[in-house]
């Protein structure tokens, strides 16, 4: 469950004569179920000046990453929670006005609540895994089967649940016993969709990942050529689906990608320019403003793993960049400046 506000900085001019300080309102109490992503709503204003800047801090509760924390709102992770409890974060806003004073801190509770539901794979009927959920509540109904019936040899191979606990995308040979698709269904049955478009003869989908603001899925599929994989981007009703690689050369894959913890960006590790040189690139979630992250790589050189930043302000990389098998430690912002390489110059060998 995403929680977005409206935001508003206001600002009036004032004659002459003392500072006043400014106000700061940390916005409404909220309610959200774990793995939601959370959006807080501050608003400030200054009666005889400018808001110049505003600052959040965590003073209460388990502690989560705030993305955004100088900005009126910024967004967190709801925690894990144990089963039939709940936990309160609160949180504490302040606005500082053109001539530096600061306003009275105004906080904000956000109480996170636990799903009491659980979503697993088994083989009910022998040998066919098989979707399944079940309230753990006691007294709840008995477990609800999500996919749809299978064919004869058909099975479940992997799930994720959406970071806002509303619907799990799934793989299965739903269709068709060896053809691994997509699939996303609301946790009581309704809704079932396919993701992927359909795939070319020998085709399959391999890997999928939700974006931390459950607005998306990502996949890796050979959708559109036999064993050419590459990544898509889709809506969770299947609506909306773009590839976000660039075209491959012969015999070029996408190997593996990252969304940004704030669900802004994709990363990828592709041949997408030369068959064999994998390299690092990053992309919207619709497709668009695709760039590469490394800087030209050594003859033979690949990037072999990454990583975002909590804030999703850069990605660290490794990659044997400037002598061939000599794997270095590297970071860039996700506008492609700002590449520094982490490591010390490392002893030969």
């Amino acid at each position: 469950m995403l929680v977005s506000l409206a935001l508003l900085t206001h600002a009036c001019g004032g004659a002459g004569g003392s500072n006043t300080p400014p106000t700061a309102d940390a916005g409404p109490a909220q309610t959200v179920s774990e793995g939601a992503q959370v959006k807080l709503s501050g608003v400030s204003s200054d009666s005889d000046g400018t808001v110049a800047s505003v600052a959040w801090t965590q003073t209460a509760g388990p502690v989560v990453v705030l993305t955004g924390a100088t900005t009126n709102g910024p967004t967190f992770t709801a925690p894990l929670t144990p089963v039939g409890t709940q936990l309160t974060l609160t949180f504490s806003f302040t606005a500082t006005d053109d001539d530096g004073a600061t306003s009275a801190a105004d906080t904000v509770e956000v109480v996170v609540t636990s799903t009491d539901f659980l979503v697993f794979l088994a083989d009910v009927t022998l040998g066919v895994e098989e979707l399944w959920v079940v309230n753990v509540e006691p007294g709840s109904p008995p477990p609800l089967k999500l996919n749809a019936p299978l064919p004869v040899g058909g099975d479940v191979f992997l799930f994720e649940m959406s970071p806002d606990g509303t619907r799990v995308a799934y793989v299965a040979d739903q269709d068709t016993d060896g053809v691994l698709e997509l699939y996303s269904v609301m946790l009581d049955g309704t809704g079932r969709v396919k993701l992927n478009a359909p795939l070319v003869a020998g085709g399959n989908v391999s890997t999928i990942a939700w974006a931390p603001d459950s607005s998306r899925v990502a996949y890796l599929a050979d959708q559109d050529v036999d064993n050419d994989v590459e990544l898509y981007s889709v809506l969770p009703d299947g609506t909306g689906r773009v590839q976000l690689n660039a075209p491959l050369p012969a015999g070029g894959d996408v190997f593996n990608f990252q969304w940004a913890p704030d669900s802004s960006r994709v990363t990828y590790i592709s041949d997408q320019d030369v068959d064999n040189d994998n390299e690092l690139y990053l992309v919207l979630p619709d497709g668009t403003g695709r760039v590469q992250l490394n800087a030209p790589l050594v003859a033979g050189g690949d990037v072999i793993s990454h990583e975002w930043a909590p804030d999703s302000s850069r990605v660290a990389y490794q990659a044997d960049h400037d002598v061939d098998k000599e794997l270095e430690v590297y970071s860039v912002l996700q506008d492609v400046t700002g590449r520094v390489q982490l490591n010390a110059p490392l002893v030969a060998g």
